[in-house]
């Protein structure tokens, strides 16, 4: 398939200074999925759940930085938190929104699988062989 791309927009942050954040500025692309990683403490829960999504309810006053410009290019704010999506302990946000079905299904149709004749549910935490078994799908 043909990489999509992305608009060009920015939501950038400016002079984030909340708990472990030291003044830094970032811009986060929009149209894209993109994830935000660090170590432990890096401040990766305050810059999204604390600093964003908080001032994203009141665009005219940020919290915890100098200003976050390219608002009117995020049509909706929505946050997902670590809390359980569902009473299954395999759950993720990945099951519950049925995009691992597609996952799935991708890694099912590759050149590799096929010669192995794996099938989609090969690919699935809850089958035995298609998980890792040593925790047994659950991380």
């Amino acid at each position: 398939s043909q990489r999509r791309a992305g608009n060009g927009r920015l939501l950038t942050i400016e002079d984030a200074h909340l708990r472990n954040l030291k003044h830094i500025t970032t811009s986060f692309p929009l149209g894209w999925l993109i994830s935000v990683t660090g170590v432990s403490g890096s401040g990766k829960s305050t810059l999204l759940f604390d600093l964003l999504a908080e001032s994203g309810s009141d665009q005219s006053t940020p919290i915890g930085c100098k200003a976050i410009t390219g608002w009117e290019s995020v049509g909706q704010l929505i946050t997902v938190d670590q809390s359980p999506v569902s009473r299954m302990q395999r759950s993720n946000i990945a099951t519950y929104t049925d995009v691992y079905t597609h996952i799935r299904n991708w890694y099912a149709s590759l050149p590799e699988a096929k010669e192995s004749q794996l099938t989609a549910k090969h690919f699935s935490f809850n089958t035995q062989g298609g998980r890792c078994e040593t925790c047994q799908g659950l991380g």
